[in-house]
């Protein structure tokens, strides 16, 4: 089945509409090199990975740039996976992958030749349309395609995101297949906050929609 991330939460009210909407997933954003109002600190994110249940992978999310500084942030919050955003190499990755305990999310841009050196390393790849210094979160709409015949290529998971909506995430899913989808823009009100009704109307769709495997649990 289809999984689902709601990412960029920064507040108990709206981790509390994910996690009754259905989310599996919830990402916090720590530690970017870039202004976005999804950021928020390690303090808050520890805060909001001990109120979430067990039964929702809990995700820190971050534009990598300093090894260090990224695992210990990663040990403050003591979530169960670590998604990173930027430019690194592989040896880095390696890095990270052999000291964190928990699931590790690498994003890339389709490329199943990186993907595929990865395997026994990262536990998923997501694919989403990149901003600033690689960052996702863009609300730009990634290109299904290319991400389709990526999955098709590559034996890791793949995560789609990138302008996924209400509106065209059962169309996106019905096209990539992928393993879980990732939004965040796409739930939000004017004022950056989560909109709760269009989270529910998001997983909704999703579950009309759900195939795929599990085997990133």
């Amino acid at each position: 089945m289809t999984k689902i991330k709601i990412c960029g939460i920064t507040n108990d009210d709206d981790l509390s509409a994910a996690v009754k909407c259905g989310a599996n997933y919830v990402g916090f954003i720590v530690d970017i090199p870039i202004e976005s109002h999804r950021q928020i600190s390690a303090k808050l994110a520890k805060e909001l990975t001990s109120n979430t249940p067990s039964s929702v992978t809990t995700t820190m999310v971050t534009i990598l740039e300093n090894p260090k500084r990224t695992l210990d942030f990663f040990d403050q919050i003591n979530p169960d996976a670590l998604q990173i955003h930027g430019n690194f190499t592989f040896d880095v990755v390696q890095e990270i992958s052999d000291v964190i305990d928990g699931k590790l999310i690498v994003s890339l841009d389709p490329n199943a030749e990186i993907a595929n050196q990865l395997e026994g390393v990262a536990d998923a790849i997501l694919c989403d349309s990149q901003g600033e210094r690689g960052a996702g979160g863009t609300g730009k709409t990634n290109d299904w395609d290319s991400v389709r015949e990526f999955r098709e290529e590559t034996k890791l998971p793949v995560i789609l995101a990138g302008g996924l909506t209400p509106q065209n995430v059962s169309q996106a899913i019905n096209l990539v297949d992928p393993f879980a989808v990732d939004v965040a823009s796409g739930v939000e009100r004017p004022d950056g906050l989560k909109d709760h009704d269009a989270i529910f109307e998001f997983i909704t769709n999703v579950h009309k929609k759900r195939r795929g495997n599990d085997e990133f649990a």
